[in-house]
């Protein structure tokens, strides 16, 4: 999303860009963790993508621009929500959004942490994925965000114990799963 942010500003603005690097928020300990973009993504084909619809990329250091990118992924996640965007918009423009996830290619290096997870894994026949994140700053999320602005009950605040409870009821027929799950921060103790 914050992608699709970043592209679809530089076309509004007519302003160059530079890749950011992207970040992981340690919650424990609040801080912000850089990631170069390159060893996430295939750098080549975003700067593909960004010529065709004639945006410049300077190769800036990321390192001066402030962590965060909140307000692009805003942006982005609304351009993604309500489409058609508005009228007066040409069709190159309505197009960032599908260009910029097609070109999300997998860098060499994610794709050999993919290969790693995929060798531990080979003959244990897991079907279903989940990533789960209970973090410290959800329950505050839901308690002041989700909550008040929800029309109808919704299950925001689980622990562990309970979203496993969820997936099982969802899926009868699945008997063994692969959970990703942050070592830390958990509000509630969990075994494993």
């Amino acid at each position: 999303m914050t992608l699709i942010g970043l592209f679809a500003r530089a076309v509004e603005y007519k302003k160059p860009i530079a890749f950011p690097h992207r970040s992981i928020k340690d919650i424990a300990t609040n801080n912000e963790i850089p990631i170069p973009l390159d060893e996430i993504f295939q750098i080549a084909a975003l700067l593909q993508m960004a010529e065709s619809h004639g945006i410049e990329v300077r190769f800036d250091d990321p390192k001066r621009f402030r962590i965060g990118g909140w307000e692009y992924f805003h942006h982005g996640a609304g351009r993604v929500a309500h489409r058609p965007f508005h009228l007066t918009q040409t069709f190159a423009d309505t197009a960032i959004g599908s260009d910029a996830v097609k070109c999300l290619m997998l860098s060499l290096h994610a794709l050999a942490l993919i290969e790693k997870v995929q060798y531990h894994l080979s003959g244990r026949e897991i079907s279903v994925a989940a990533q789960i994140r209970i973090e410290k700053d959800w329950e505050w999320h839901c308690r002041y965000i989700l909550i008040p602005q929800a029309t109808e009950p919704e299950d925001f605040d689980l622990t562990f114990d309970q979203i496993l409870r969820k997936i099982s009821k969802s899926l009868p027929s699945e008997k063994r799963f692969l959970l990703f799950v942050m070592k830390r921060p958990y509000r509630t103790p969990r075994q494993t």
